[in-house]
């Protein structure tokens, strides 16, 4: 709802903002504009669930249960710009994720746990914002990989190691995105050092380079996590994932990704990759630095205008290190079909299947131990990995998003 007449005044503006602070029960992608000729503030959200199907939980005996944020993350959010004059504006976001399934927030004890962050915007000479931010790693990698074609939860690598979903956002942080100069823009991101107990948990960095030209998009990317257990990356970075879980104990992890995409007509298909580092520290409970390298193919075919179909590959492999001999491999592949009923509502169905084989590293009591590795799809189940070398995923389900 648009009122492009009106007057957007201070308290009519901390109105909005009071609603976000306050409301935490989900109310299906509800969007509110106010504007005038200078300011606007939207105050906008997601309600994502569906019924799904596992074919093993490890230590679950139903495997039958209820998921969210499939498609896109439950969320509510609030999202303003002031134009100074038509070249400056000054622009702020604030967004956090919903639990519908028991009515509450989504992360408990950090209120806006996915965005929350104020800037300048200039046309001539770039945007510069400061607060919790999504990388430029995953803003320009991430929009061209695999969680953005098929979805984040059964449609990105294994345990999400290559961050291309919305897992990782930094803290106190400052970003610089150039303006977009014939086809090329490029991002770069710092996030602050902050203070733990005696100590400093490190800065983190992250840079993003895209070339965009008719059907064709190409990017880039790094990112440098500083004092893993520590970082100001507040996200779980897929840690809980059974591929990473041996590799929390890290003192930094570096990520550098690269993805492209190719459409014409109906059509599109793309290729991405990314390589994985985890290196030791003097608390680390592994000695060498874990290599992990994962490659990906997605394709998706709009077969009408309401309906959509899509499928994606990928296959990661851990490298030789710290005793391994029969290494990590995963295999996955991932569908998708989706039909949108108008801008609101959409219905969709899902399903994936993963295969492990080889060994890699947990940590068990305390010690780093070699064990068989176990297949766990997607970001879907991090939390919920199978007990074996294979586990495939259904789901069917329904997005809110107006």
């Amino acid at each position: 709802m648009k009122n492009a007449g009106s007057r957007l005044s201070i308290k009519r503006a901390k109105t909005c903002i009071a609603l976000l602070a306050t409301s935490v029960s989900p109310g299906a992608w509800a969007e509110l504009t106010y504007s005038s000729q200078k300011a606007s503030v939207t105050f906008y959200g997601v309600v994502d669930v569906a019924y799904a199907y596992v074919s093993n939980r490890d230590g679950h005996a139903d495997n039958t249960y209820m998921a969210q944020s499939n498609l896109l993350a439950n969320k509510l959010g609030l999202s303003g710009t002031y134009d100074f004059n038509e070249n400056t504006q000054a622009l702020a976001r604030a967004e956090t994720n919903l639990d519908v399934r028991k009515g509450k927030l989504g992360a408990p004890g950090v209120f806006l746990n996915r965005q929350a962050f104020a800037g300048i915007s200039d046309k001539r000479y770039g945007t510069l914002t400061m607060g919790r931010q999504y990388t430029p790693y995953f803003q320009y990698v991430g929009g061209q990989g695999p969680a953005n074609v098929l979805t984040g939860a059964t449609g990105t690598h294994p345990g999400d190691i290559i961050a291309m979903d919305t897992t990782l956002r930094l803290t106190n942080a400052f970003t610089y995105a150039s303006p977009k100069i014939r086809d090329w823009q490029g991002s770069v991101q710092y996030g602050l050092a902050r203070r733990i107990g005696n100590g400093w948990n490190g800065g983190s960095l992250s840079a993003a380079v895209r070339y965009d030209h008719e059907g064709f998009a190409w990017s880039a990317g790094y990112v440098q996590l500083n004092k893993l257990a520590t970082t100001s990356a507040v996200a779980t970075f897929a840690m809980n994932a059974p591929i990473n879980r041996g590799y929390a104990s890290a003192d930094n992890a570096k990520l550098l990704g690269t993805a492209a995409r190719y459409r014409f007509g109906k059509k599109m298909v793309g290729l991405n990759y990314a390589n994985i580092r985890y290196a030791p520290g003097p608390a680390s409970l592994f000695t060498d630095t874990a290599v992990f390298n994962s490659y990906g193919i997605i394709s998706n075919y709009a077969l009408t205008p309401a309906m959509t179909l899509a499928a994606g590959y990928s296959y990661t492999a851990e490298a030789a290190c710290n005793g391994l001999s029969s290494l990590a491999r995963y295999q996955q592949l991932s569908l998708e079909q989706l039909y949108v009923l108008n801008e609101y509502v959409a219905l969709y169905a899902l399903q994936a299947y993963q295969k492990a084989s080889g060994k890699t590293l947990r940590t068990i009591g305390g010690v780093s131990t070699i064990v068989d590795a176990t297949a766990s799809v997607g970001d879907s189940q991090n939390g919920m990995p199978s007990s074996g070398p294979s586990q495939g995923v259904a789901m069917l389900g329904v997005r809110f998003k107006f």
